[in-house]
């Protein structure tokens, strides 16, 4: 017999006046029988003296983020470009991929995970230029 396990995690991000980060994850583990536990651990960063420009040549925010089943992916292009847009999960197994050729300027487009299970997927869009991922 096979028991089943249905997980979920949770993360929270934050920095502080001083430039000291946490990112506290959070692991539900509920079996089939509605038995729940979960741990937690915190990984702290300090003293990050700065950010590394983003080279792709283009811009991408996701909101709203944690989301219920859809979010909206923005991206701004300066110039004409071919673009492929995937959805990974933790496991690094692409689950989703959307390819639109010749993307310029403002983009918008509603992205469905409804029939996903629960969990933390990464979201990147590539370019011949760059790659930016997002959680």
């Amino acid at each position: 017999m096979v028991a089943s396990y249905r997980i979920k995690f949770y993360d929270k991000f934050f920095c502080n006046s001083e430039s000291i980060c946490n990112d506290n994850l959070y692991v539900l583990v509920t079996d089939a029988n509605t038995c729940q536990n979960w741990d937690t651990t915190t990984v702290t960063v300090s003293g990050c003296l700065a950010i590394q420009q983003n080279a792709s040549g283009f811009d991408i925010h996701t909101y709203p983020n944690p989301n219920h089943g859809a979010f909206t992916l923005h991206a701004n292009f300066a110039d004409s470009k071919d673009v492929t847009i995937a959805l990974c999960n933790m496991l690094g197994e692409t689950v989703k991929v959307i390819d639109d050729t010749n993307l310029s300027g403002n983009y918008k487009k509603e992205i469905s995970i409804s029939e996903m299970p629960d969990g933390i997927y990464f979201l990147t869009v590539k370019t011949k230029e760059g790659t930016q991922i997002k959680k």
